[in-house]
């Protein structure tokens, strides 16, 4: 058996050694091509192409410049090999080439495909799991290119791995086994470990070391190391760390830590044979540096924290009495700029050893910091063209004086004058005057305006590809532009060059150059702005190669960009193609660049680099909420199923409040979106739900089926800019995104049937059991804020129509309008002083009808208001037309109401959230009274995450109602609105 088993096992090795050398020697024969040059400049008469039938044999002939008919050059052969190597799916191609009489040839191109990794399996691995070793080492996955030369980059990435824990004697064995098909460029890798002894510190070496007055164990211990140690990078790293902490701690703000490298032959000698190392730390403590304030000069908190950021300790390494002298006039303008506009500064340096040895560099700072004065006036003398109040409105400080920052503020001023065309003018005289009786400052400020220049002419030489006038009309649209015959702003020179340029680079030139040149006339009264245009070449986009997809097909991908072959050249189409592709959600990064940077050719082929996320994902959270209870949520989905963007979850939610933790809602959601129905951008989208839900009047059980339609307008404007075959159309949805983007449609359709039960005696006219609706629902939405979880500008408007037809199916005949419109306003940006500061306004409204012949509908499908998003104050839903009992809520036929709110950042992402709201659910409009709608009031903080803010918010009823608790409080993630 023994026999027969090395048989076994010889044979093996000798097919895989067969195996291995047939593919080395393929790949030298694909390294070495016969000489070919000798047919340079004949034409080709006959090309044949030897192409692996799982390869794509059309994009490979398209993007190959060897054409029968041309002749063949060296040129074409490397611009050939290039382009095969841009697609990534060519790892090497011969050239052979044999002559067809005395000027012709015929040329056979061989390609040999990439092989991809298949399966990779790590064995013998104990210091980094699996994961560890292919995701954050070696950084590869099954789908991956593979080559034979990585494997030797493979090895010494694990090996440096390996070394950071101690095993610096580790080797590293690789198989590469082909897949069985002989057809199949799949290859399977087998990973082996032998990590071998872990080697250990037997002694740090201290003889370079200036230790002070420590101890060699005092310093030992303070970095948690010993002798004889295992050696481990995070250890050591860990160790530094502690040690310069502690040391700084203690006032050796001069000491020198280096780091210790293991490829630093001066940090660690390496005896390999009997794995031990010897760490060399040339420790350098230094005196220490003591810095004295006057108790009665500076408050705890300044001398504690403060003065560690005013005068940059945690930066500075070297102590002198010229830094002693920086420090004092540090402290003193941050006194200034509080105010004490006579603060003064001392220091002493001095240098010394204590008793018991210890140098030490010693800095004293007292101050005497004065009266805190205020500037009583600022007066500007022979400013005749701008008013005081102007001007002081470009000063940012006007409350206490500090020279350099005054200075600065009077650099406004002057940019301010010569934005108006003022282009001479200059601050002629300063003077501060000190009130010392009353403590205030008055500066009278001296401005010698000077002429007042006008832009008397603006001309354009060299524009031949776009005509002058349409340059004119584009400067004129300019929000602050330049004109002829009013003052010249030299600040806005650069905004229209800028905007000339972009429109050149729109046309595809892309190396447009514009210089600018101003004559001034000899009493600056007039000028003359020439700008003169180098027009270059028009560029157009060449081939389109994909690089990084393993998983998302390619025309996935290309469906989605606006880029196009034979497009004019165009860095916002580049900007706006990656934009989409990583919308998509199964992107981390996208670039699109040209394949030569330099744009040598009028042709710019480009590439298209991907970095796939992972596409499956499974998320769950636990929470709580003040009416629903504890509520949680399980997710598992794909966002990119087969590679070809489709999305498929299953979503679990309950809500538990009762003590025996039986659910009080109860909801399984299963989604699936097919984007791109019929190839073009519509998505469609089919959602089940099965819900069950205990309400305050109420309990029902719910089960639909929803068929909807998205249209987003942006996505359908790309999509007929980059395919369209008219190029008005085209360039009419290429000038139209500013004004479409924002808009999305859709449609749906349900199909529902609620089963209602346990409904409350005092709820009138509401039968109990199952009732079928099926509800067709247009919606229209308007989206320009600049952040979906944290909006601070802009607005968000919806509309959307729910009806239920009986001649589709449904058993109810209903109509129900709900609109809403959402105001962000930055008050930072109209007031300064308040940075970050958020005003916000929702307002909702709704109308509910029924149509002949159906009476009344399912309560269910009813207006309720109340709870952390609407009226909040109040408890989830207890806002409605109450029942025959006075109290329960049974749902209205029309809400409106309204939140305003003003938001309030805080540092430590925290944040403070004031609010109003005020609506009200009644049994129809003419029963809505604006005088009896129920408002409420409250105060709310807030800790804001990168998906809304986590707030805890408390609502106070202002027009509070017999029996009714004063408020209610809520925990809730995200935005009310």
């Amino acid at each position: 058996m023994k026999r027969i088993a090395a048989t076994v096992l010889l044979a093996l090795f000798a097919v895989l050694a067969g195996s291995l050398a047939a593919r080395a020697q393929e790949s030298n024969q694909a390294a070495d091509p016969p000489d070919v040059s000798q047919y340079y400049d004949r034409v080709v008469e006959k090309l044949v192409y030897d192409i692996p039938f799982y390869l794509d044999a059309d994009t490979i002939k398209k993007v190959s410049k060897i054409k029968a008919g041309r002749k063949f050059s060296r040129w074409r052969l490397r611009q050939t090999l290039r382009n095969f190597h841009l697609l990534g799916e060519v790892d090497n191609t011969t050239f052979l080439a044999e002559p067809e009489g005395s000027e012709k040839v015929n040329v056979t191109v061989k390609i040999y495909p990439r092989y991809i990794l298949r399966d990779i399996r790590v064995v013998n691995n104990y210091s980094y799991n699996v994961s560890e070793i292919l995701n954050d080492i070696l950084r590869i996955e099954p789908g991956d290119d593979f080559r034979d030369e990585d494997i030797d980059v493979y090895r010494q990435k694990l090996k440096d791995a390996l070394a950071r824990k101690g095993h610096l004697k580790a080797e590293i064995k690789f198989d590469v086994v082909k897949t069985k098909r002989e057809e199949d460029n799949k290859v399977d890798l087998r990973i082996k470990f032998n990590e071998r002894p872990t080697f250990k510190i037997v002694r740090f070496d201290f003889s370079e070391a200036e230790l002070g007055l420590h101890s060699r164990s005092e310093i030992l211990k303070i970095a948690k190391w010993k002798d004889g140690m295992d050696y481990r990078e995070d250890k050591i790293l860990d160790g530094l760390a502690r040690l310069r902490k502690w040391l700084r701690a203690n006032g050796y703000l001069e000491a020198r830590v280096p780091d210790l490298d293991l490829n630093d032959p001066t940090a660690f000698h390496i005896e390999e044979e009997k794995s031990d190392i010897i760490a060399m730390f040339p420790l350098k403590v230094g005196p220490r540096v003591d810095i004295f304030y006057d108790n009665e000069c500076f408050t705890c908190a300044e001398m504690k924290w403060k003065f560690t950021d005013v005068l940059g300790l945690d930066n500075q390494r070297r102590f002198n009495k010229w830094i002693a002298k920086d420090f004092a006039k540090r402290i003193r303008l941050y006194f200034q700029r509080q105010g004490y506009y006579l603060a003064d500064v001392k220091y002493e340096y001095r240098e010394y050893t204590e008793p018991g040895g210890q140098p030490v560099k010693a800095i004293n700072l007292t101050a005497e910091k004065g009266p805190s004065v205020s500037i009583r006036s600022i007066d500007f003398k022979e400013n005749r063209k701008f008013e005081d109040k102007k001007l002081l409105e470009l000063l940012k400080n006007k409350s206490t004086y500090v020279e350099e920052d005054f200075d600065k503020d009077l650099e406004n001023v002057l940019n301010f004058y010569n934005s108006n065309g003022f282009l001479k003018a200059k601050i002629a005289q300063k003077e501060v005057t000190y009130d010392e009786r009353k403590e205030k400052i008055d500066i009278v400020v001296v401005i010698e305006e000077g002429p007042r220049t006008i832009l008397r002419e603006l001309n354009l030489e060299g524009a031949k590809a776009i005509a002058p006038h349409k340059l004119k009309k584009l400067i004129a649209q300019l929000p602050e532009t330049l004109k002829v015959d009013e003052p010249f702003n030299p600040f806005l020179v650069q905004q229209i060059k800028t905007q000339m340029l972009a429109e050149y680079f729109r046309q595809g030139y892309a190396k447009a150059r514009v210089k600018e040149n101003v004559e001034i006339s000899e009493d600056n009264t007039g000028a003359v702005l020439t700008f003169t245009f180098t027009e270059g070449i028009r560029y157009h986009f060449g081939n389109l190669y994909l690089r990084g997809n393993k998983l998302t097909k390619k025309h996935i991908v290309m469906r989605e960009i606006v880029v196009r072959e034979g497009d004019k050249y165009n860095f916002e189409k580049i900007f706006r193609s990656e934009q989409a592709l990583v919308q998509l959600g199964f992107f981390n990064s996208v670039d699109i660049s040209p394949v030569n940077p330099d744009l040598d050719e009028s042709i710019v082929d480009m590439v298209i680099t991907v970095d796939e996320r992972k596409s499956g994902y499974i998320t769950g959270g636990l929470g709580y909420n003040t009416f629903t209870g504890y509520n949680t949520a399980i997710e598992i989905g794909h966002r990119n199923l087969a590679g070809y963007g489709r999305r498929i979850s299953y979503r679990f939610e309950a809500n538990v409040k009762d003590p025996s933790f039986q659910f009080d809602q109860r909801k399984n959601i299963v989604t699936f979106t097919w984007p791109w129905i019929a190839r073009v951008p519509l998505d469609g989208t089919l959602t089940v739900t099965d819900m069950d839900a205990a309400q305050i009047a109420y309990d029902v059980r719910s089960f639909s089926v929803r068929i909807g339609t998205t249209l987003v307008w942006k996505k359908m404007l790309n999509f007929l800019e980059a395919t369209h075959p008219d190029e008005k159309v085209r360039d009419l949805a290429a000038n139209n995104h500013g004004f479409a983007d924002p808009f999305t449609m859709r449609f749906d359709w349900e199909l529902a049937k609620d089963f209602i039960y346990n409904v409350d005696p005092a709820v009138p006219d509401q039968e109990q059991g199952e009732v079928q609706l099926s509800t067709l629902s247009p919606m229209l939405i308007h989206d320009l804020r600049d952040n979906v979880f944290n909006p601070t500008r802009w607005t968000y408007n919806t509309i959307r129509f729910d009806y239920g037809p009986p001649w589709f199916l449904s058993q109810v005949d209903y109509l129900k309008v709900t609109g809403t419109t959402s105001w962000y306003l930055p008050i930072f940006a109209v007031m300064p002083f308040l940075p970050g500061w958020v005003f916000a306004e929702n307002v909702v409204v709704g109308h509910l009808q029924t149509l002949r012949p159906t009476d009344t509908v399912p309560i269910s499908r009813r207006f309720f208001l109340g709870g952390s998003t609407t009226l909040r104050g109040f408890g989830q839903n207890q806002i409605s037309p109450v029942g025959d009992d006075g109290k329960t809520p049974v749902g209205g036929y029309f809400m409106a109401y309204q939140n305003t709110e003003l938001r309030i950042p805080l540092p430590y992402s925290l944040g403070i959230l004031a609010f109003f709201d005020a609506g009200d659910v009644t049994g129809g409009t003419n029963n809505y009274d604006l005088m009896k709608v129920r408002t409420t009031s409250g105060l709310g903080f807030e800790y804001l995450t990168p998906i809304g803010p986590i707030s805890a918010i408390y609502g106070v009823k202002l027009n509070r109602q017999t029996d009714e608790s004063m408020g209610e409080f809520y925990i809730s993630i995200g935005n009310a609105f």
